[in-house]
Order: C-alpha cells, then structure tokens, then sequence
C-alpha cells in the first residue's frame, strides 16, 4: 500500500476516478459512454410506454409534459452538481413521482423516476448511495400518494417522506 505524500486530504471515489484518467481521449470516452447510457435510459422509457401506456406516446402533449419533467429534473441537478451549488441531496426528486402520478398512475410514476434517478446517478459523487436513497424515499412516496384522500393526507406523506430520508441518509 502506497501513501500518500501530499498534504491534500482524501478526496471521494468519484474525483479519484477522475484523477485517475488523465488524458481527454479518456475523458472524451467516458462523456461518449455516459451519453450511451443515457439513451438507452430513455430508450427503455419509450419501450415502456410503448409497451404498457401507448395512449400517452399518441399524444404529443402527454409525451412532451413527461420529458419535460425528466429534464428539469436532470438539468438541475446537473446545475447543482456542476456548480457546487449545494448538496445534491436538497435537489426534490421525490417530487417528481408525486406530480406524475397526479396525473397518471404509480406504476408510471416510479418508473419514471427511477430513470431520472438513475440518469443522475451519474454525476451524482456517491452513486449507489443517492440511487438507493432516491429509491426509497420514491417508494415511500408511491405508498403514502396511492392512500391520500383529502388535501389535510398530503402533510403527513410529506413527514413520512422527509422521515424516510432522515433515516435513510443516516444510516449511510
């Protein structure tokens, strides 16, 4: 095991993996297999709809409403992690699942959330983390919209969600 001979103090897996590179024909292949995996994340939302909504893939509207959520979603926290605005972590992604499935159904709603999860898990500095973290308080959500009723249900599905996340960025 080497040490380290700069005072610098550890930085986190992600920046060491970008150390590591070095060169811009690699950088340039990383960004190509990001964009890569990208589409296919978008591709398997199409076939998703294709296979199971058809009717919102009809609709030009429809389809625009979804992509448009899923890139504001992605672009802010693309802003947020290019610009060290903040903690990736305040970025609402679980409000994305809650305002799609105000208009459609969960199972969509979750879906679609998962790939803008996993789609930002890219950038994100502790991957696995925010995906799992994202994935849970996305359930949550789920769980706690599928039984709300009236206005005053909303409350608590927000404490259960912002409890979930307490609980789950502590333990990680």
């Amino acid at each position: 095991c080497e040490k380290r001979h700069d005072a610098r103090p550890p930085q986190n897996l992600k920046k060491e993996y970008e150390n590591l590179l070095g060169t811009s024909a690699q950088v340039r292949w990383l960004f190509i297999g990001h964009i890569i995996l990208i589409f296919l994340s978008f591709t398997l939302l199409y076939l998703f709809l294709y296979s199971f909504r058809k009717e919102i893939l009809i609709s030009f509207s429809k389809s625009l409403f979804i992509l448009m959520m899923v890139l504001i979603m992605v672009g802010t926290a693309s802003l947020v992690v290019r610009f060290n605005a903040g903690n990736l972590y305040l970025v609402p992604f679980v409000a994305l699942p809650v305002i799609i499935f105000t208009f459609y159904d969960s199972r969509l709603a979750f879906y679609i959330h998962m790939v803008t999860v996993m789609i930002v898990g890219f950038w994100a500095p502790n991957a696995f983390e925010f995906i799992f973290l994202q994935f849970v308080a996305g359930a949550v959500s789920m769980f706690t919209m599928a039984k709300l009723y009236k206005r005053g249900q909303l409350f608590v599905a927000v404490g259960l969600i912002m409890l979930t996340y307490i609980v789950a960025y502590s333990a990680l």
